[in-house]
């Protein structure tokens, strides 16, 4: 079975090939590295391998994961349908990729403002 290292490398020389067959500078490009279900000791032998942008789909294992991380790691909330029960923290993400209701929306500009931050928001 390939080592993250492997697959990391692997998609990175991919994501090159196609940076360069558009005609854009790959790195205009950012790899962000999916972290569901994996655990932190997963997470960190892809930071040794040079990734430091993931992005987390659960809340509540984005709550446990990252405080356990180096705080160089940049995450990002990537999930369509948030839990309703548990709103994307702004402290923990940089980016939140989508926002299904303006209510989920409006939760997470309070929290952000509240804490002084200000992530980048998609709907």
């Amino acid at each position: 079975m390939s080592s993250i290292l492997d697959n990391l490398e692997r998609v990175r020389e991919q994501i090159a090939q196609a940076a360069a067959k558009a005609g854009r500078d790959v790195k205009d490009v950012e790899l962000v590295a999916i972290t569901k279900t994996h655990p932190a000791e997963k997470v960190r032998e892809a930071v040794e391998a040079g990734q430091t942008l993931f992005g987390e789909s659960r809340v509540q294992e984005a709550r446990a994961k990252i405080p356990e991380l180096s705080s160089n790691i940049r995450w990002q909330f990537c999930r369509t349908s948030p839990e309703k029960q548990s709103a994307p923290g702004p402290a923990l993400f940089e980016m939140i990729h989508s926002v299904d209701s303006l209510a989920l929306a409006q939760d997470i500009n309070r929290i952000a403002e509240e804490e002084g931050l200000n992530p980048r928001v998609f709907a």
